[in-house]
């Protein structure tokens, strides 16, 4: 069972390839705003590196965001796409949630991604699970919730704790697939 795992939402442009559960791959590439140009060609590189065809595929994983606004278009455009096309199932991540299961904590802690003008921040129990809504804060904003609380922060997403964690969602409609913008967080406030 091939399953394929896109993220757009910062500056890489990230393809992990799951055969069974395990890494196959797994490529990293920085775009430079350019991840409309890269992401396709990526991963039919990833493909092609494992011999198979999208039609090998059994489902997609896709980040949600937040981040950036057009790269998260790009990685849920993809996925919807290739997951409608090829009848398989599609499963999302947040950015957050992703950042949060590299973490090794025994007590609620905090996760954020950082943009230009701020940061979102989500706070996640032990067990991975989201505590409360997630924000937005600005610079300044932000800068006065540090002072306050502990933000985690991770070098390296664990792939594989990132598939064992997502196989216990529910797969999506394509078509009910939404990506998680800043909009939507700064309207919840």
């Amino acid at each position: 069972m091939y399953t394929l795992f896109l993220d757009t939402h910062n500056q890489e442009v990230v393809v992990v390839l799951y055969k069974d559960g395990e890494v196959k791959q797994a490529v990293n590439k920085v775009s430079g705003y350019q991840h409309s140009q890269i992401a396709l060609p990526l991963i039919k590189d990833v493909m092609d590196k494992e011999g198979i065809f999208p039609k090998a595929l059994d489902q997609i994983i896709v980040v949600i965001g937040p981040g950036s606004f057009t790269g998260v278009r790009i990685a849920v455009t993809i996925a919807k796409t290739m997951a409608y096309s090829l009848n398989i199932p599609i499963k999302t991540i947040d950015s957050l949630h992703l950042k949060a299961i590299s973490i090794d904590s025994k007590e609620d802690f905090y996760v954020s991604v950082l943009e230009k003008n701020g940061a979102y921040v989500g706070k996640f129990s032990s067990e991975y699970v989201p505590v409360g809504e997630y924000s937005y804060y600005s610079k300044k904003e932000y800068d006065s919730f540090l002072e306050e609380n502990e933000v985690k922060d991770v070098d390296k997403i664990d792939y594989n704790s990132l598939y064992e964690m997502v196989k216990t969602f529910e797969p999506i409609n394509p078509h009910a697939v939404k990506p998680l913008y800043i909009k939507r967080i700064e309207v919840t406030k």
